[in-house]
């Protein structure tokens, strides 16, 4: 008898393609993701953190608080979340089905932040 090795089934994960550098407050920040098959909702949670390698984050939006969105992008400015100079952010999205389950997400690097604060 053959033994049997691990089965294991790798996912995609959804591909972020904005935002990236330096913002003002009073620019718009558009978050932007490759769309993800057969996703029909995106889950957006925003993460803060100190510094660029500053591995730990603090999430922004409660679970009842984050955007769900059909589309392959998000204006994180119109959220009405208190940005902070100085501080560095990472957009996750979450790909969900028909059904609200999930299928995938960004991959988590904890050591890339996606944009910056700037005054």
């Amino acid at each position: 008898k053959s033994a049997e090795g691990l089965n294991l089934n790798y996912v995609s994960p959804v591909v972020k393609l904005a935002p990236k550098g330096e913002f003002r407050l009073t620019d718009d920040i558009i978050a932007r993701w490759e769309p993800y098959p057969n996703a029909q909702t995106y889950r957006i949670q925003i993460q803060e953190s100190d510094s660029l390698h500053h591995f730990a984050r603090t999430e922004i939006l409660s679970r009842s608080n984050q955007p769900h969105v059909s589309e392959h992008e998000i204006n994180i400015s119109k959220l009405g979340i208190p940005l902070k100079p100085g501080k560095h952010y990472t957009i996750e999205v979450t790909a969900l089905d028909k059904l609200g389950n999930v299928i995938s997400e960004t991959a988590n690097l904890y050591d890339e932040k996606d944009f910056k604060v700037i005054e």
